[in-house]
């Protein structure tokens, strides 16, 4: 149900010193919105942003107990075909105790990463998002979310205002 989903859209690498900041921001609003009603959260898998959000959402549903689901919507099959060993062994753990997984396309494509954004906004009430630079898909994404009218929570804005 469209009112119980928040996706999260935002960068794959951070300013220097901010991951915990971001982190804790992203525990914040999960909270918030699981107090408001919202059960189903959205990640698109990709490293850095993505994967901070997923892991903070299955913390909270095992840590504390939270009745809420994590959906991985991702942009292919072979999305990370390009990570590390390493970053393919850390995350495959948390990939396979996700409670859906939906693959956007079956193989890789210049536009799949922006289906796989538009398909999570789609699906959504709410987006978390955070954005340090103009990277063209987050901006695009995060604009596209803003044209379908879902409640924006910018943890960059919310950075900048406490500067």
């Amino acid at each position: 149900m469209k009112e119980k989903t928040c996706c999260f859209i935002g960068h794959q690498a951070f300013p220097p010193n901010t991951i915990y900041e971001i982190q804790e921001r992203i525990s914040i609003e999960i909270e918030r919105l699981y107090n408001q009603g919202v059960t189903d959260f959205v990640s698109g898998g990709t490293f850095g942003f993505d994967l901070l959000a997923a892991t903070m959402i299955f913390a909270k549903q095992q840590l504390e107990k939270f009745n809420i689901r994590l959906i991985f919507v991702l942009p292919c099959r072979d999305f990370n075909s390009d990570w590390s060993a390493r970053m393919k062994f850390t995350y495959q753990n948390l990939f396979e105790l996700a409670d859906d997984t939906i693959y956007v396309s079956e193989k890789y494509s210049p536009i799949c990463v922006l289906d796989r954004d538009h398909y999570m906004v789609d699906m959504s009430a709410h987006c978390v998002c955070v954005q340090y630079s103009d990277n063209i898909y987050t901006t695009h994404s995060i604009k596209y979310a803003k044209e379908q009218g879902l409640n924006i929570i910018d943890l960059s804005e919310t950075r900048r205002k406490s500067e």
